[in-house]
């Protein structure tokens, strides 16, 4: 999660690298940002989401927000 002071603007960077072995060790990497709303719309919970999730309850201080799930 990303805070952009300069724009006032929250958002996910995602980052990614990956090497195609089939293709003679091709590699691809990049980053892109994302809508908070649209990344939680992604399906799946990963890691990812699941971290995002905490830190918007601490951030919004929901009652045990600092506890595992």
């Amino acid at each position: 999660m990303v805070f952009d002071t300069d724009t006032k603007r929250l958002y996910v960077e995602h980052e990614w690298q990956h090497v195609d072995v089939r293709r003679g060790g091709a590699s691809d990497n990049g980053t892109e940002q994302i809508e908070i709303s649209e990344y939680l719309l992604q399906g799946g919970q990963t890691a990812g989401h699941r971290e995002l999730w905490r830190l918007i309850r601490v951030l919004f201080d929901e009652p045990n927000a600092t506890q595992k799930e």
